[in-house]
């Protein structure tokens, strides 16, 4: 865990992001049913950081800032 801590940073959504967010939102629920507010928000968070995501998680899969275990 401590690993992870390390090499991480916390940040927060800009309010000029939201209306992103609900694109990016709406178009990823209309490909995969079970897209999540919180995918949408890891995924919006990396993007404006200019990071990349490590998971699991296949919603990812088809996202370029993502690196999937």
């Amino acid at each position: 865990m401590s690993f992870i801590k390390i090499r991480s940073q916390i940040v927060g959504i800009k309010e000029s992001s939201i209306l992103e967010f609900g694109h990016l939102y709406n178009s990823s629920r209309n490909k995969q049913k079970s897209f999540g507010f919180a995918d949408a928000i890891l995924l919006l968070t990396a993007k404006t950081e200019d990071a990349h995501i490590l998971t699991k998680d296949s919603h990812f899969k088809d996202f370029e800032n993502v690196i999937l275990l």
